[in-house]
């Protein structure tokens, strides 16, 4: 059995995962030929900010702080 461990990121570690991200996408991007490599990470930017418009602080995308 697969066991999967969901942890909060921290700022950082949220910033780095995006850069990630979007470089990834970008490369997919352009491997198909969607978009253009001198576009292709701003593009890649911009779709992820559409997805998540608040960046680390987007409403919904970490748990609420504890109550202890």
């Amino acid at each position: 059995m697969t066991v999967l461990l969901l942890e909060p990121m921290s700022r950082a570690e949220s910033d780095a995962w995006r850069g990630d991200v979007v470089r990834a996408y970008a490369a997919e991007q352009m491997a198909a030929g969607a978009w253009p490599a001198d576009e292709a990470v701003e593009q890649a930017a911009r779709s992820n900010d559409a997805l998540l418009p608040g960046g680390f602080d987007t409403e919904g995308m970490r748990p609420p702080a504890s109550r202890s």
